[in-house]
């Protein structure tokens, strides 16, 4: 976590290092943090797959099923855009 926020001060926002900080959130048992971060990094990078897909399960673990089929059609879009 200390070596993220420290890269984010010194190079800028990021949506690689947000992401990291939602994994790690979500390995802490953090979901509300875990998606603040996530949203972050999406917020940066529309397409940010692993995000989206996060985010997807995020929901669906917090009862919100039309959130979470929005964020993996998000993610299949970002996909095909990087497949093209």
């Amino acid at each position: 976590v200390a070596l993220c926020e420290d890269a984010i001060r010194r190079r800028g926002p990021h949506a690689a290092a947000f992401h990291l900080l939602g994994v790690i959130a979500q390995a802490r048992d953090d979901p509300a943090r875990a998606e603040q971060w996530h949203g972050k990094a999406v917020f940066l990078d529309a397409q940010h797959e692993e995000s989206l897909l996060a985010l997807a399960l995020l929901a669906e673990r917090r009862g919100d099923p039309t959130a979470a089929e929005r964020f993996r059609r998000r993610a299949r879009r970002a996909r095909r855009a990087k497949e093209a």
